[in-house]
This record gives structure tokens, C-alpha cells and sequence, in this order.
């Protein structure tokens, strides 16, 4: 930090004495070659820290941060490709749940599993549906409607309600 400061105020006194060089510079056909000599010092004054460090080989890349940028790009990558596949999974729920409302069928669960690779990205390995046993005469129109929709046979599970004596409902599966 303290050589950034020192280039700083190098560059900041450099400007001023090109300034103060500049306003004293005669007129006519030398002030061509003044003003040259002074935006070539000052050009020198920004350059010579570079210069100096790249002659000594003082440049050193701090090899201690690239681990931590690394984890963090994979950390952000991974968060990413994450997200990406929630919104996915929502989005065919959504799509499987319009598909059942259209024909009264209210699902109780609609599990989608995916799986993620390089070459095809995210695709739909299982759809699997909780739904009341009532609606078990329709498996087949689900099951076609489905997997015209999603390209993918859905699993079927029917469950019956069964009242406990204290009145309250469960599921039998």
C-alpha cells in the first residue's frame, strides 16, 4: 500500500512541476519541443514504477488468493447451477399440475426428480404423483396427458383417506 502512495504523490509532483514547466516554457517554435519534453516526463513519472518492478522482477502475483477465488467461483457456479434446477423442478410441477387441473384431478404430492449432466443439461429422470384413490379411474387419461406434455411416464401413487377415531384424517400411504 505504501508504494501505490509514494506513485501517487510521484504522479501528483509530477504534475505540478509539468504545470509550473508548462506556464514558463517560451512561445514560439520551441514550445512544441517543451511541451514534448514535459508530457514525456510526466508520462515517465506514471510509468516508472512498472518499468523499475518489471526490470527487478519485484512483480509477484499473490498465489495465496487463487484457492479462495477458485472456492469462490465454484461456490458461485454450484449456487447457480442450483437455483437453475429448483426453478426447473418448479416449473414442471407447474406445468403438471395445470395439466391435472384440466382435468379435476387435484394432486396430493408431485415429486420431480432431475438429473444434470455437461453434454444435455437438466432432463426429468422420474414424476411421480400422490393422488386420491377417487381418481384412480383416469390413471390412463393422466398417464397419456402427462407424458405428452413432459416426455416422461409419471408414477402413480393412490391413496385413500382413512379418518382416525378422533377425527382427524391421514393418508393409508
Amino acid at each position: 500500500m505504501e508504494a501505490i502512495k509514494g506513485w501517487a504523490l510521484a504522479v501528483c509532483v509530477a504534475a505540478v512541476a509539468g504545470s509550473i514547466a508548462h506556464l514558463a516554457s517560451p512561445s514560439g517554435s520551441t514550445q512544441k519541443i517543451y511541451k514534448i519534453t514535459i508530457s514525456l516526463f510526466f508520462l515517465c513519472c506514471i510509468l516508472s514504477p512498472i518499468i523499475t518492478g518489471a526490470l527487478s522482477g519485484d512483480f509477484q502475483i499473490d498465489s495465496s488468493m487463487q484457492p479462495q477465488t477458485e472456492y469462490r467461483t465454484d461456490s458461485l457456479q454450484n449456487t447457480m447451477e442450483k437455483q437453475v434446477e429448483e426453478n426447473f423442478i418448479a416449473s414442471v410441477k407447474n406445468i403438471t399440475a395445470e395439466e391435472l387441473n384440466t382435468i379435476d384431478v387435484q394432486p396430493q404430492e408431485i415429486l420431480i426428480n432431475v438429473n444434470t449432466n455437461e453434454e444435455s443439461g437438466i432432463f426429468i429422470t422420474e414424476i411421480i404423483l400422490s393422488l386420491d384413490a377417487k381418481d384412480q379411474n383416469k390413471q390412463a387419461e393422466i398417464e397419456s396427458r402427462i407424458t405428452q406434455k413432459l416426455g416422461q411416464k409419471p408414477v402413480m401413487q393412490f391413496r385413500q383417506e382413512v379418518q382416525a377415531q378422533d377425527g382427524t384424517k391421514s393418508s393409508d400411504g
